[in-house]
Protein backbone atom coordinates (compact mmCIF):
# COMPACT_ATOMS: atom_id res chain seq x y z
CA UNK A 1 0.00 0.00 0.00
CA UNK A 2 1.28 3.47 -0.89
CA UNK A 3 1.69 6.04 1.88
CA UNK A 4 0.79 9.72 1.57
CA UNK A 5 1.93 12.31 4.12
CA UNK A 6 -0.25 15.42 4.47
CA UNK A 7 1.55 18.45 5.92
CA UNK A 8 -0.79 21.38 6.57
CA UNK A 9 -1.35 23.52 9.65
CA UNK A 10 -5.11 23.75 8.99
CA UNK A 11 -6.93 20.86 10.65
CA UNK A 12 -9.93 21.17 8.32
CA UNK A 13 -7.71 20.77 5.26
CA UNK A 14 -5.89 17.80 6.79
CA UNK A 15 -9.19 16.08 7.52
CA UNK A 16 -10.54 16.66 4.00
CA UNK A 17 -7.40 15.31 2.36
CA UNK A 18 -7.17 12.38 4.78
CA UNK A 19 -10.71 11.28 4.01
CA UNK A 20 -10.20 11.79 0.29
CA UNK A 21 -7.06 9.68 0.00
CA UNK A 22 -8.18 6.99 2.41
CA UNK A 23 -10.96 6.34 -0.10
CA UNK A 24 -8.29 6.11 -2.79
CA UNK A 25 -6.81 3.15 -0.92
CA UNK A 26 -3.74 4.95 0.42
CA UNK A 27 -2.25 4.83 3.89
CA UNK A 28 -2.66 8.39 5.19
CA UNK A 29 -0.50 10.19 7.73
CA UNK A 30 -1.41 13.80 8.54
CA UNK A 31 0.65 16.29 10.56
CA UNK A 32 0.35 20.01 11.26
CA UNK A 33 3.97 21.15 10.98
CA UNK A 34 7.27 20.57 9.22
CA UNK A 35 9.12 19.20 12.26
CA UNK A 36 6.59 16.40 12.77
CA UNK A 37 6.68 15.72 9.04
CA UNK A 38 10.45 15.30 9.09
CA UNK A 39 10.16 12.87 12.01
CA UNK A 40 7.71 10.80 9.97
CA UNK A 41 10.03 10.85 6.95
CA UNK A 42 12.85 9.49 9.11
CA UNK A 43 10.71 6.58 10.37
CA UNK A 44 8.33 5.72 7.54
CA UNK A 45 8.51 4.98 3.83
CA UNK A 46 6.49 7.85 2.37
CA UNK A 47 5.65 7.79 -1.33
CA UNK A 48 4.03 11.22 -1.66
CA UNK A 49 4.00 14.30 0.55
CA UNK A 50 1.31 16.95 0.13
CA UNK A 51 3.09 20.07 1.33
CA UNK A 52 1.55 23.39 2.34
CA UNK A 53 3.81 26.45 2.10
CA UNK A 54 2.63 28.79 4.87
CA UNK A 55 3.24 27.07 8.20
CA UNK A 56 4.55 28.33 11.55
CA UNK A 57 8.19 27.89 12.64
CA UNK A 58 9.47 25.92 9.61
CA UNK A 59 7.73 26.68 6.32
CA UNK A 60 7.02 24.42 3.38
CA UNK A 61 9.90 25.77 1.32
CA UNK A 62 12.44 24.66 3.93
CA UNK A 63 10.82 21.25 4.36
CA UNK A 64 10.80 20.84 0.59
CA UNK A 65 14.55 21.44 0.48
CA UNK A 66 15.12 18.96 3.33
CA UNK A 67 13.00 16.35 1.58
CA UNK A 68 14.81 16.76 -1.74
CA UNK A 69 18.18 16.50 0.00
CA UNK A 70 17.60 13.66 2.48
CA UNK A 71 14.40 11.84 1.47
CA UNK A 72 14.81 11.60 -2.28
CA UNK A 73 12.33 8.73 -2.73
CA UNK A 74 9.48 10.86 -1.37
CA UNK A 75 7.72 12.80 -4.12
CA UNK A 76 6.51 16.28 -3.16
CA UNK A 77 3.29 17.87 -4.38
CA UNK A 78 2.90 21.45 -3.20
CA UNK A 79 -0.63 22.42 -2.10
CA UNK A 80 -1.12 26.11 -1.44
CA UNK A 81 -3.38 29.12 -1.84
CA UNK A 82 -0.67 30.68 -3.99
CA UNK A 83 -0.96 30.46 -7.79
CA UNK A 84 1.01 27.59 -9.29
CA UNK A 85 3.57 29.92 -10.91
CA UNK A 86 4.40 31.35 -7.49
CA UNK A 87 4.56 27.89 -5.92
CA UNK A 88 7.13 26.81 -8.49
CA UNK A 89 9.38 29.70 -7.46
CA UNK A 90 8.99 29.06 -3.72
CA UNK A 91 9.41 25.26 -3.62
CA UNK A 92 11.85 23.96 -6.20
CA UNK A 93 11.89 20.47 -7.73
CA UNK A 94 8.46 19.32 -6.59
CA UNK A 95 6.79 16.81 -8.90
CA UNK A 96 3.51 18.71 -8.84
CA UNK A 97 1.83 21.92 -7.77
CA UNK A 98 -1.80 22.39 -6.74
CA UNK A 99 -3.72 25.62 -6.21
CA UNK A 100 -6.22 25.07 -3.37
CA UNK A 101 -8.85 26.99 -5.34
CA UNK A 102 -8.92 24.10 -7.82
CA UNK A 103 -11.31 21.21 -7.28
CA UNK A 104 -10.30 18.17 -5.26
CA UNK A 105 -10.56 16.00 -8.37
CA UNK A 106 -7.58 17.87 -9.77
CA UNK A 107 -5.52 17.01 -6.70
CA UNK A 108 -6.54 13.35 -6.94
CA UNK A 109 -5.44 13.32 -10.59
CA UNK A 110 -2.02 14.72 -9.66
CA UNK A 111 -1.52 12.13 -6.93
CA UNK A 112 -2.62 9.29 -9.20
CA UNK A 113 -0.28 10.48 -11.94
CA UNK A 114 2.69 10.39 -9.56
CA UNK A 115 1.80 6.96 -8.16
CA UNK A 116 1.24 5.52 -11.62
CA UNK A 117 4.45 6.92 -13.06
CA UNK A 118 6.41 3.93 -14.29
CA UNK A 119 3.63 1.48 -13.47
CA UNK A 120 2.92 -0.52 -16.62
CA UNK A 121 -0.54 -1.85 -15.84
CA UNK A 122 -3.45 0.47 -15.16
CA UNK A 123 -6.81 -1.00 -14.17
CA UNK A 124 -10.11 0.87 -14.39
CA UNK A 125 -12.65 -0.07 -11.70
CA UNK A 126 -16.25 0.64 -12.70
CA UNK A 127 -18.64 0.14 -9.79
CA UNK A 128 -21.34 2.37 -8.29
CA UNK A 129 -20.68 1.06 -4.76
CA UNK A 130 -17.99 3.12 -3.03
CA UNK A 131 -17.08 0.24 -0.70
CA UNK A 132 -16.35 -1.99 -3.68
CA UNK A 133 -14.24 0.73 -5.34
CA UNK A 134 -12.26 1.27 -2.13
CA UNK A 135 -11.72 -2.46 -1.62
CA UNK A 136 -10.59 -3.13 -5.18
CA UNK A 137 -8.37 -0.04 -5.14
CA UNK A 138 -6.53 -1.16 -2.00
CA UNK A 139 -6.26 -4.69 -3.34
CA UNK A 140 -4.77 -3.60 -6.66
CA UNK A 141 -2.37 -1.15 -5.01
CA UNK A 142 -1.05 -3.94 -2.81
CA UNK A 143 -0.66 -6.19 -5.87
CA UNK A 144 1.45 -3.58 -7.68
CA UNK A 145 -1.16 -2.32 -10.13
CA UNK A 146 -2.38 1.22 -10.67
CA UNK A 147 -6.12 1.42 -9.90
CA UNK A 148 -8.41 4.11 -11.30
CA UNK A 149 -11.89 4.15 -9.78
CA UNK A 150 -15.08 5.46 -11.37
CA UNK A 151 -18.40 5.31 -9.52
CA UNK A 152 -20.57 4.96 -12.59
CA UNK A 153 -20.51 3.70 -16.16
CA UNK A 154 -21.07 7.11 -17.76
CA UNK A 155 -18.14 8.65 -15.90
CA UNK A 156 -16.00 5.61 -16.71
CA UNK A 157 -16.93 5.79 -20.38
CA UNK A 158 -15.87 9.42 -20.58
CA UNK A 159 -12.59 8.61 -18.85
CA UNK A 160 -11.99 5.70 -21.22
CA UNK A 161 -12.44 7.93 -24.26
CA UNK A 162 -9.95 10.46 -22.88
CA UNK A 163 -7.37 7.83 -21.82
CA UNK A 164 -7.86 5.16 -24.45
CA UNK A 165 -4.24 4.02 -24.52
CA UNK A 166 -3.75 4.11 -20.74
CA UNK A 167 -6.14 1.35 -19.66
CA UNK A 168 -4.93 -2.25 -19.62
CA UNK A 169 -7.92 -3.89 -17.95
CA UNK A 170 -11.40 -3.00 -16.69
CA UNK A 171 -13.14 -4.48 -13.65
CA UNK A 172 -16.83 -4.01 -14.41
CA UNK A 173 -19.91 -4.28 -12.20
CA UNK A 174 -23.21 -5.23 -13.86
CA UNK A 175 -25.92 -3.41 -11.90
CA UNK A 176 -25.43 0.36 -12.11
CA UNK A 177 -27.88 3.26 -12.52
CA UNK A 178 -28.28 5.20 -15.78
CA UNK A 179 -25.90 3.02 -17.81
CA UNK A 180 -25.49 -0.58 -16.69
CA UNK A 181 -22.51 -2.88 -17.14
CA UNK A 182 -23.98 -4.66 -20.15
CA UNK A 183 -24.41 -1.45 -22.15
CA UNK A 184 -21.02 -0.16 -21.01
CA UNK A 185 -19.37 -3.39 -22.17
CA UNK A 186 -20.95 -3.13 -25.64
CA UNK A 187 -19.78 0.47 -26.06
CA UNK A 188 -16.27 -0.03 -24.71
CA UNK A 189 -15.65 -3.08 -26.90
CA UNK A 190 -16.71 -1.12 -29.97
CA UNK A 191 -14.18 1.66 -29.33
CA UNK A 192 -11.47 -0.33 -27.49
CA UNK A 193 -11.75 -3.96 -28.59
CA UNK A 194 -8.26 -4.74 -27.26
CA UNK A 195 -8.98 -3.85 -23.62
CA UNK A 196 -9.42 -6.77 -21.22
CA UNK A 197 -12.61 -6.88 -19.13
CA UNK A 198 -13.38 -8.84 -15.97
CA UNK A 199 -17.01 -8.82 -14.87
CA UNK A 200 -17.19 -8.48 -11.07
CA UNK A 201 -20.66 -8.93 -9.63
CA UNK A 202 -22.66 -10.33 -6.73
CA UNK A 203 -24.27 -12.68 -9.25
CA UNK A 204 -22.86 -16.20 -9.65
CA UNK A 205 -20.45 -16.59 -12.56
CA UNK A 206 -22.92 -18.61 -14.65
CA UNK A 207 -25.43 -15.75 -14.47
CA UNK A 208 -22.71 -13.24 -15.32
CA UNK A 209 -21.83 -15.23 -18.44
CA UNK A 210 -25.49 -15.26 -19.42
CA UNK A 211 -25.53 -11.44 -19.25
CA UNK A 212 -22.19 -10.93 -21.03
CA UNK A 213 -20.89 -14.08 -22.68
CA UNK A 214 -17.69 -12.70 -24.23
CA UNK A 215 -15.92 -10.99 -21.33
CA UNK A 216 -12.33 -12.06 -20.69
CA UNK A 217 -13.15 -13.42 -17.24
CA UNK A 218 -15.71 -13.34 -14.44
CA UNK A 219 -15.49 -12.81 -10.68
CA UNK A 220 -18.08 -13.50 -8.00
CA UNK A 221 -17.68 -10.82 -5.30
CA UNK A 222 -18.29 -13.44 -2.62
CA UNK A 223 -15.08 -15.23 -3.66
CA UNK A 224 -11.72 -14.47 -2.06
CA UNK A 225 -9.66 -11.46 -3.12
CA UNK A 226 -6.81 -13.73 -4.16
CA UNK A 227 -9.00 -15.27 -6.87
CA UNK A 228 -9.50 -11.85 -8.46
CA UNK A 229 -5.77 -11.09 -8.36
CA UNK A 230 -5.02 -14.47 -9.96
CA UNK A 231 -7.45 -13.69 -12.78
CA UNK A 232 -5.87 -10.28 -13.34
CA UNK A 233 -2.34 -11.70 -13.31
CA UNK A 234 -3.27 -14.28 -15.94
CA UNK A 235 -4.76 -11.66 -18.26
CA UNK A 236 -1.93 -9.16 -17.86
Amino acid sequence: MHTILIVDDEKRIRNIYAQLFSKEGLKVIAVSNAMDANDILLKEKVDIMLLDINMPEVDGSTLGEITNAFHKKTKVIVVSVYPVDDQEQIVKRAVGYYDKSQGLNELVKKVRAVLCNGVKKKILIVDDEQKACDLFSRLLNDAGYCPITKAGAKEALQYSKEHEKDIDLIILDLDMPELDGIDFFDVIKDVQPQVKVIIASVYPVDEQKFSIFDADDYYDKSDSNSILIDKINKLL
